[in-house]
């Protein structure tokens, strides 16, 4: 509920105050020159900087609905919720709704394509009848289809960068088309996910293409991408793991958790001993496979039990406890193994996995908050595990 009244204050701040119109340019007259000038530079308008509030509105009339592959580009990369709204408020004169959430009207609001209005205290939605001919036209054309399309590569993306961190596009098209009817290739998915990351760029994009790769973003440091380099060298030639289609999707899911048996018995063993309260126990249980996830030193595991605060009693809880993060780290799906774990990458190239570490935790030198990550993600401490 707050993040609802939240939404709704800003809406009523940013929305224009008169009564709901549907022509582009009677809407657009309305609108300030710094709306005007965000509206142009977001659709690719040039030399608008300089236009006073007339001839800037008239320049961004004429372009909005003319530039359909813009206009397509940001219908295609609206999240679930956003393209149902964009769809009822287009279905209608006006839509009157002051209980809608930010994440489904801000992004085409801000694109022009969508405008608000207050009356008479009341919120309302309006799809300018300009863009509402060429919606109409595009739908006739079945572009539906082809934004659930490209939606699914955009989640194949994502699946792919949470599961392996980085993956050649040759590779994501071989896979992509392995495990569907419509098949693509590596000029779309270039295309397709480029926009998806020109989107997202005001918020936290999810990966980015680096050469022929796609790769997580949480392996660009600020453009830097050597961890991305360093990860793909550890990957080298190793077999990929390809879990079938329903299960690899799961993955788009940046919370997804894949649960394991050494996983449910390492958690219940820190509910037992070390820590009682349960989602505590889902947060620890979350960054501990993270961490497997990207090779992370031991010690770092034993750290973000003790920064909580837990102790072991005894040695033999000590032990235990390493006992169940071995088992989890041989366990885990890492990304320098090509989402294997280390378990069935060495019953696939038949080698003999290292000696269980039996020695009880040692104890760790806090990190900075401003040092270097210990998981090897490349960002600060307080940016990452450290949050």
């Amino acid at each position: 509920m707050p993040d609802t009244i939240t939404s709704s204050k800003v809406l009523h701040k940013s929305a224009i105050k008169h009564e709901p119109l549907s022509a582009l340019r009677d809407i657009l007259a309305l609108r300030s020159v710094s709306d005007l000038k965000s509206i142009a530079k977001a659709i690719g308008i040039s030399r608008y900087t300089k236009l006073a509030q007339p001839e800037l509105s008239e320049r961004v009339a004429e372009e909005l609905p003319a530039n359909t592959v813009r206009f397509k580009e940001t219908l295609v990369a609206l999240g679930d919720g956003a393209w149902d709204f964009f769809n009822r408020v287009a279905a209608l004169d006006v839509l009157y709704d002051s209980t809608v959430e930010a994440a489904d009207y801000s992004a085409a609001l801000g694109m022009g394509y969508l405008q608000a209005f207050t009356h008479n205290d009341d919120v309302c939605f309006v799809v300018p009848t300009e863009v509402k001919e060429v919606f109409n036209t595009l739908l006739s054309a079945g572009f539906s289809i082809t934004r659930e399309h490209y939606r699914l590569l955009n989640h194949y993306a994502l699946a792919a960068v949470n599961l392996y961190g980085a993956i050649s596009t040759d590779d994501f098209v071989s896979l992509y088309n392995s495990q569907n009817n419509d098949k693509t290739d590596a000029d779309e998915v270039g295309l397709v996910l480029s926009r998806y990351i020109l989107f997202e760029k005001n918020h936290d994009e999810d990966f980015v293409l680096m050469r022929d790769f796609i790769v997580s973003a949480e392996l660009d440091d600020g453009g830097d991408l050597q961890h991305a380099e360093e990860l793909i060298a550890k990957i080298g030639d190793k077999p990929r793991y390809i879990p079938p289609r329903d299960e690899f999707l799961k993955y788009a899911d940046n919370d997804y958790i894949e649960v394991t048996p050494q996983l449910e018995r390492l958690a219940e063993y820190i509910r037992a001993n070390l820590i009682d309260d349960d989602a505590e126990v889902e947060e620890v249980v979350a960054l501990l496979v993270f961490l497997c996830q990207n090779d992370a030193p031991t010690q770092m595991l034993y750290s973000t039990i003790e920064e909580r605060g837990a102790r072991f009693a005894t040695k033999k809880l000590a032990q235990e406890f390493t006992q169940l993060v071995t088992d989890l780290q041989n366990n885990t799906r890492l990304r320098s193994n090509n989402g294997h774990t280390p378990t069935e990458l060495a019953e696939t190239l038949g080698r003999p996995l290292p000696e269980p570490t039996t020695a009880g935790p040692v104890r760790v030198t806090k990190v900075g908050r401003n040092e270097p990550c210990p998981c090897g993600s490349g960002k600060k401490y307080k940016k990452c595990c450290g949050r």
